[in-house]
């Protein structure tokens, strides 16, 4: 109630402190913030300090408990997209090759009509 009917240091220093209690440090940060915006006070910076080093470390556990599922993750990721393109690519050149082979039996059909109407001229 205090926070909404006007600005207050110590209000937003100890909502920090309930919010740092509760694991919500991120909170607890943006609330020092605030509280160190408004106040030149040395407390409020230290603290802020504090729960700063506090939400580094709380990330650099996450990242080491949840590093591994997701370095497994983007490894499979790789492997599929991998895949894939290998699969395109097969299937890419079984197209060419086809284009290929039918192009060469259209000109193999137009040779023996070119020689079958060559010859045809030639009897008459």
């Amino acid at each position: 109630l205090v926070l909404a009917e006007e600005p207050n240091v110590k209000a937003y220093y100890r909502r920090a402190a309930g919010k740092q209690q509760r694991g919500d440090l991120d909170g607890a940060y943006e609330d020092l913030k605030l509280a160190a915006q408004m106040s030149e006070d040395a407390s409020v910076r230290q603290q802020l300090a504090k729960v700063q080093v506090l939400r580094q470390k709380q990330k650099e556990q996450e990242r080491q408990a949840y590093g591994g599922v997701f370095e497994k993750m983007r490894q499979q990721d790789e492997e599929r997209e991998k895949k894939e393109k290998e699969s395109e690519e097969r299937r890419a050149k079984e197209a060419q090759k086809e284009a290929e082979e039918r192009a060469k039996e259209a000109r193999e059909v137009e040779e023996r009509m070119a020689a079958e109407e060559a010859a045809k001229d030639k009897a008459e």
